[in-house]
């Protein structure tokens, strides 16, 4: 007998997947069909990226995107840190122009890279950091709004969704930070021209 679903137009298939809470669960439904794997599969990073999107939303995901580039950069320092750095400055501050260029569109929310350069394991990767960081996000909001000492009456504070977006960009930023500034300096007096350029694209 043949499955309802493969009787199915090509835009439906899509939508049901995309209507997927998560990538994860997406990838795991289209496994018990060999017509919405296809689907899946054919259309690459268009379908990864359309679910992280309507997930995540687009300008977490393009921050999300900018942190994994930072991850898997193959230009970044990465002997030991407590060593002096061992690359060309200008040649560093060079790849940092670019990076910031090509991730860092409008203080990191705007995506500048090809939808379909997506992959799978490049989803689920930034789903499941994203997830982490929310929980980061969650412990540190509500311990900044919620001090263990205070005086006079005690208010309970929850954080409000914009002020967990906004923890959760500041963790991202840092983190890409440690990622592609890794080394140590040899004067942390004297101006890092690579390390000003990344903070500059975050200024108001």
């Amino acid at each position: 007998m043949t499955s309802p679903i493969l009787t199915l137009p090509r835009e439906i298939i899509w939508h049901i997947m995309r209507s997927c809470h998560s990538l994860e669960t997406a990838f795991n439904m289209v496994k018990t069909c060999k017509q919405m794997r296809y689907e899946f599969m054919s259309g690459g990073g268009l379908l990864v990226y359309a679910i992280l999107s309507r997930n995540l939303g687009p300008s977490r995901v393009a921050i999300a995107t900018a942190r994994h580039a930072a991850v898997h950069a193959a230009w970044k320092h990465r002997p030991d840190p407590d060593l002096r750095p061992q690359h060309n400055a200008g040649e560093y501050l060079h790849h940092t122009m670019a990076f910031c260029s090509k991730y860092l569109s409008r203080q990191g929310t705007e995506l500048r890279v090809p939808k379909v350069s997506f992959t799978l394991a490049m989803g689920l990767y930034i789903e499941h950091i994203d997830a982490i960081i929310i929980n980061m996000s969650k412990n540190l909001a509500w311990k900044v709004l919620n001090p263990v000492f205070q005086e006079g009456p005690v208010y309970i504070m929850n954080p409000s969704p914009i002020e967990l977006e906004k923890m959760s960009k500041a963790i991202y930023i840092l983190d890409m930070a440690l990622h592609l500034f890794s080394y140590k300096r040899n004067n942390p007096y004297h101006p890092d021209a690579s390390f000003n350029i990344f903070w500059s694209c975050f200024a108001p």
